[in-house]
């Protein structure tokens, strides 16, 4: 275990805990990405990824959002990391990709 990283568990408040959201998120963008970075030689278009891409970043945009309203230390812990791992994400699919925001 990480020392840095300490336990912190959910509240479970209905108004300030967003666990089942966050996750729900996570999925969702997850799934994109394994529906986009795989690249053209495993039959994933370009106009695929690129979609997948930009729904990743509207994911973490959403996020973003979230981050802003939850009051629960292990949500807001959860939602840093999610936004962490998607960036990586994106920059995953630039890699096999090229940059799909600035080609055509």
């Amino acid at each position: 275990m990480d020392s840095k990283r300490m336990i912190v568990e959910h509240t479970n408040d209905p108004i300030g805990c967003h666990r089942e959201e966050i996750q729900d998120i996570a999925e969702s963008a997850d799934n994109e990405f394994y529906m986009s970075a795989p690249g053209p030689q495993n039959g994933v278009n370009r106009e695929r990824a690129k979609r997948g891409r930009n729904r990743i970043v509207q994911y973490i945009s959403d996020l973003e959002k979230l981050r802003q309203t939850v009051t629960c230390p292990a949500c807001q812990q959860e939602i840093d990391r999610q936004i962490k791992l998607q960036r990586d994400g994106v920059l995953g699919i630039d890699q096999v990709w090229g940059n799909l925001l600035t080609t055509d």
